[in-house]
């Protein structure tokens, strides 16, 4: 009985912390943080106990607590997440709404990288094989699971660099799958989450049709979120609006308007920094994007700053993988920059070799050798050591060239 009321608390407590970052997330925020413990406690109680993993009501109490926990999986430890779920639907073979629902919330606690049992390809088969147990269920909770698991998918693949435009058809498949509950609250906050990745995807394509396709998209998340985070009335500071702003600004920065870009990004960072902090990966984020749109402006000495509060930011965060994908962006992107201003004059290219070289070392720590985000540097190295020999090791240019040379034999595969 003690340990199901630990379980019943800590359900209460993450439903209680939600409610309370709908209209005021600056204070929930710190509270979902302390009760991290408090809820991977009981995640670790139920899957170690018999008589509450096969307790109907501690079941469903900790399928809510997920269906809640998949709005901001970087608050909880995504491997136990992850195993605990696949334990759970280990318990229950025979229910494809349980297994469903485990796989679906074990999916969008992926791992950055090549991790097989935590990684990338070891989440993409769990979103599908929850789509496949729930295929026929028309259930909300169901249908919010399969939402869940399309939005990991699509992220995945967004990830991989691996079909862009099946990722931009999972979060439209789960905008679809949402549209007969328009008054529940987690489909709206779903809705709102795969309309924002959907408009970070379609800026990945890479040509003006994709542009467009992510400032509608982007444009409809903020919409959306405006509506579901709300104060007397009024919106108020979320992550989910930060995070459609921030989409928004790429596909505005990429398809050739780093003014307009700007000011959205700055609105997100405003946001970012009410909501969670001035040392917080999103606040890094939307710091960094500033930076590149000040780069592609011809604001380098602004971008600069830009760019290393993002990379300062993100150094005294936790090094996961996730973190460690992170500060190897912010370097690959002083390097580019020191590229840029190092174009005709050659100064600062010393500085765009180092942060390319240990942009490359973190990459090869958590991706896979023929990943784009490795090749695409490698090229650069190869080709600034060459034209500024002065600046390489001994050899170093041939060591790049049989590293991409390998990757894209890799590719080929």
């Amino acid at each position: 009985m003690i340990f199901k009321n630990f379980v019943t608390l800590a359900f209460e407590l993450v439903e209680t912390t939600c409610e309370k970052s709908m209209h005021a997330y600056s204070s929930a925020y710190p509270m979902m943080a302390s009760n991290k413990p408090y809820v991977q406690g009981a995640l670790r109680l139920v899957i170690e106990h018999e008589q509450l993993y096969m307790d109907h009501e501690v079941v469903n109490s900790v399928l809510h607590m997920l269906s809640i926990m998949v709005f901001d999986p970087s608050l909880y430890h995504l491997e136990f997440v992850q195993d605990a779920c696949l334990e759970l639907a280990s318990r229950h073979p025979s229910d494809n709404l349980i297994m469903g629902i485990c796989y679906s919330a074990a999916s969008v606690f992926y791992v950055l990288g090549q991790d097989t049992k935590h990684g990338h390809l070891a989440n993409l088969p769990r979103a599908e094989k929850a789509l496949e147990l729930l295929r026929d269920d028309t259930s909300v909770r169901a249908v919010l699971a399969k939402a869940v698991a399309l939005r990991s998918k699509g992220l995945i693949l967004r990830e991989l660099y691996k079909d862009l435009g099946v990722a931009i058809a999972a979060h439209k498949q789960a905008t679809e799958l949402l549209k007969p509950f328009p008054e529940d609250t987690r489909a709206q906050i779903e809705t709102a989450l795969n309309l924002a990745e959907l408009s970070g995807t379609a800026d990945y394509i890479g040509t003006e049709v994709g542009y467009e396709e992510g400032i509608k998209a982007g444009q409809e998340a903020i919409m959306q979120a405006k509506t579901i985070f709300v104060r007397g009335g009024e919106p108020v500071n979320h992550p989910v609006t930060a995070l459609a702003l921030g989409a928004l600004g790429l596909n505005l920065r990429n398809s050739g308007k780093p003014e307009a870009a700007l000011e959205v990004h700055r609105q997100a960072k405003e946001m970012r920094l009410d909501v969670c902090g001035d040392e917080h990966e999103a606040t890094a984020m939307s710091i960094q994007q500033m930076g590149l749109c000040y780069k592609d402006m011809g604001h380098f000495v602004e971008a600069e700053k830009n760019l290393k509060l993002s990379l300062s930011i993100r150094e005294k965060l936790q090094r996961t993988n996730n973190m460690i994908g992170l500060i190897a962006n912010s370097q690959y992107e002083l390097a580019s920059l020191y590229m840029a201003m190092g174009k005709d004059s050659g100064e600062r290219m010393d500085d765009a070799v180092e942060y390319m070289r240990r942009a490359i070392a973190a990459r090869r720590l958590i991706l896979r050798p023929d990943h784009k985000k490795l090749q695409g540097p490698y090229g650069e190295i190869i080709e600034m050591l060459r034209h500024f020999p002065h600046l390489g090791l001994p050899k170093e240019a041939e060591e790049y060239e049989a590293l991409l040379s390998l990757a894209q034999s890799e590719s080929k595969r």
